[in-house]
């Protein structure tokens, strides 16, 4: 499973949608839909606040990546 998959499992399972997600992050709901597809990367700022928000380790989205 790639990063992508992972963030949008992380997302669902935490109960969000990608609107409430992206409104969180500070992000347009574009931009969210580009990363869990894969064609948009996110910044590690990004990726940081997402860690936290989904309570999720980097672990959880990179075991596959690596």
């Amino acid at each position: 499973m790639a990063f992508f998959d992972r963030l949008r499992e992380a997302r669902i399972n935490a109960s969000l949608t990608q609107e409430q997600l992206a409104t969180k992050l500070g992000i347009a709901k574009s931009t969210l839909s580009g990363y869990e597809s894969g064609n948009r990367e996110p910044s590690v700022a990004t990726i940081a606040k997402a860690l936290d928000i989904l309570g999720i380790d980097a672990n959880f989205l990179y075991q596959d990546e690596m």
